[in-house]
């Protein structure tokens, strides 16, 4: 989450749009947000977008662009999930 937060602060107002997805209680999610420092929305799901996107495991990233089309989609953390995601960012902001 610290990486998707930095690039969030990153690419924000250069059109990224970063929505988190969780399936728990809101207590829990905002608690999260509050221990994490994370900015951006978190949304609450009760597994229409999960089952949507066939998630079964978490973490799971999916970078989607602006005409709905999924680019990038990451199963699991990696120490190299925030190159991976800065090189799909750049490319999709530059066109």
């Amino acid at each position: 989450m610290p990486i998707i937060e930095k690039l969030h602060q990153e690419y924000k107002d250069k059109g990224l749009v970063v929505l988190g997805i969780n399936d728990e209680d809101r207590a829990t999610v905002e608690n999260f947000l509050k221990e994490q420092k994370l900015t951006f929305p978190i949304l609450l799901d009760d597994g229409k977008v999960g089952k949507a996107y066939r998630v079964n495991a978490i973490p799971r990233i999916i970078l989607i662009d602006k005409n709905g089309k999924i680019v990038k989609d990451i199963l699991g953390y990696s120490d190299k999930n925030e190159q991976i995601l800065r090189e799909a960012i750049e490319k999709l902001l530059k066109g």
